[in-house]
């Protein structure tokens, strides 16, 4: 059995204590397309080797969830492992742990509303396809919603912590410059 405590979010988005009992039955496993990964299987299970890390949200596995929360549905015990994987991914982000990868597409986002920059090459296809351009994402209405839940402060700190993540950045900037500038 693995007894853990976390801090979470509530449903107003204030922090919250939170405490899961897992049996340690591998339900979860069933359905979960992390656990294909090497080094696991149904008696070391992905989740159990989060539960297990004395710093999961420093584990690089972490940010292999897909939070499809199919985890969740067939949880015998109602335990909510997609939720408690976002929390700690939250943390992980917070904390500087996140893979680079992580705070460039959340800046790419923030910055254009996209996960990804629409290129010539996507507008050639899809004119090909009969398709007019994209609609313009709602850029303002995104920076809203992180300023509100905390990630617009938690992208300015981060900034000021990292070089990495700062060069990033600055690289993304640019890159968005020379696509206005054309």
């Amino acid at each position: 059995m693995l007894r853990f405590q976390y801090k979470g979010r509530g449903p107003n988005f204030e922090t919250i204590t939170q405490k899961e009992t897992c049996f340690q039955c591998s339900v979860c496993s069933l359905l979960c397309v992390v656990q294909h990964m090497e080094g696991y299987d149904h008696r070391n299970t992905f989740l159990y080797d989060l539960l297990q890390d004395p710093r999961p949200y420093a584990n690089r596995a972490l940010w292999a969830c897909s939070g499809c929360h199919k985890c969740e549905e067939v949880c015998p015990q109602d335990i909510r492992p997609a939720h408690l994987i976002a929390d700690l991914q939250e943390r992980s982000f917070e904390e500087g742990y996140a893979p680079a990868y992580v705070w460039n597409l959340t800046e790419m986002v923030l910055l254009t509303g996209m996960a990804f920059p629409v290129t010539a090459k996507t507008l050639k296809e899809r004119k090909k396809l009969g398709m007019g351009p994209p609609p313009s994402p709602p850029v303002e209405e995104i920076q809203r919603i992180a300023q509100r839940t905390g990630l617009q402060e938690k992208m300015e700190r981060l900034r000021k912590r990292s070089r990495v993540f700062r060069s990033l950045s600055e690289s993304i900037r640019r890159s968005l410059d020379k696509g206005a500038a054309s």
